[in-house]
């Protein structure tokens, strides 16, 4: 038995014969810590991604409504927004689309239903698909989610954003607190001065040249010395060398949190020094005080 298996692995009993409580609680808190690392970083990579809920999720809607296809026997509106569903087994279920809930102080309003497959996950069932696809509503979409599902709500959502240097979606309303990874009730933290705001944020096909992509920054770095240096004065030239010293700091910790070790710092060619294509080259304009 598991006894057995405790006792036969000598490592293992070795570790136990000297473990005390203590012991026990540091590795708990480890592990709590690797965990939570782990994910803040899937946070990250579905914020990064635009996603509102995770793939498992999604997943498991697909498969709710391949059911719908061949599962579901019919269904009959009893109500505005109330239908009965019965599917080949037999079983009647009740979908109610508009049900008012209450979740950490908010109220939502959701599809919901009374079969055994809603109640014990709060994922979108194959009764909830057929009465959203009769009542001409879409299916995967934000409020046809149950909160304990969306990304936002979950306690380590704002480390995943500060961890991805992006922003709140632009549709979810600020809350006045917010839940810790400790269950603590606290107050939302000051946003981050590395993350970017949406309105910003507006690369949304990355060129696969590097020559196309250094092209992209001389541009935007060409239309900024013109605007803090030729049209501007000292605090907009100060601004200006600020956030481009802030840029290079976040893409230089970006790349040591990838790689594992600090990128050297890069050599900057002068325009008449006879670099390559790919070199970034300094910008020639005029000088604004001539």
């Amino acid at each position: 038995g598991f006894n057995d298996v405790i006792k036969g692995h000598k490592d293992l009993t070795a570790m136990l014969a000297n473990a005390d409580l203590v012991t026990l609680h540091d590795h708990l808190i480890r592990l709590a810590l690797e965990n939570d690392a782990k994910i803040i970083k899937l946070l990250s990579k579905l914020r990064t991604q635009e996603k509102r809920w995770s793939d498992a999720y999604e997943d498991e809607v697909n498969v709710s409504i391949r059911l719908c296809t061949t599962k579901v026997k019919s269904i009959e509106q009893k109500r505005d927004s109330t239908y009965e569903v019965a599917d080949t087994d037999g079983e009647l279920s009740c979908v109610n689309l508009d049900t008012k809930i209450v979740h950490r102080g908010d109220v939502y309003v959701i599809p919901t239903c009374n079969c055994g497959y809603f109640c014990s996950s709060f994922r979108i069932c194959k009764c909830i698909v057929k009465a959203l696809v009769v009542s001409g509503r879409k299916i995967l979409v934000c409020s046809n989610i149950h909160p304990y599902h969306l990304l936002h709500l979950h306690p380590l959502w704002r480390e995943g954003l500060k961890h991805a240097r992006r922003a709140e979606y632009d549709d979810i309303k600020p809350s006045s607190s917010t839940i810790s990874s400790t269950g603590d009730f606290r107050k939302t933290s000051k946003p981050d001065s590395r993350v970017i705001p949406n309105e910003f944020w507006t690369v949304r096909r990355v060129a696969k040249e590097n020559k196309r992509r250094v092209q992209n920054l001389r541009t935007l770095a060409d239309q900024l010395i013109q605007l803090a240096v030729n049209n501007g004065d000292e605090e907009t030239y100060k601004r200006a060398h600020a956030r481009l010293s802030q840029a290079k700091a976040e893409v230089a910790e970006m790349i040591e949190e990838k790689t594992g070790s600090a990128p050297s710092a890069p050599t900057i060619h002068s325009s008449d020094g006879g670099s390559s294509d790919d070199d970034i080259v300094l910008s020639n304009l005029a000088d604004p005080h001539p």
